[in-house]
């Protein structure tokens, strides 16, 4: 799979920037934003455009009398693009 370079993943990002994914379960729910730090994954022999994929980390707090926990789910957010993207090629 082929390795982008930092002006092609900020490229992939900038289309992006902004967007939000959300997580709910239950009563814990949480919202994260794209941002120049998002992962970019590269998808082989796709020319798909960049897409917002997985979710926020989700923390969540168990309360039973004296009884405490907090359970952290990790983020999985990250940005698809396919390899073969136009605006990737133009900028290789």
């Amino acid at each position: 799979m082929k390795e982008l370079t930092l002006t092609q993943k900020r490229l992939v990002r900038k289309q992006l920037l902004g967007k939000t994914a959300y997580h709910v379960r239950g009563r814990s729910r949480n919202s994260a934003r794209v941002t120049y730090s998002t992962p970019v994954v590269v998808v082989a022999g796709s020319d798909a455009p960049p897409k917002l994929c997985g979710r926020p980390y989700l923390k969540t707090h168990f309360k039973n009398g004296r009884f405490e926990k907090t359970l952290y789910t990790p983020s999985t957010m990250r940005i698809e693009v396919g390899e073969l993207w136009p605006p990737l090629q133009q900028g290789g």
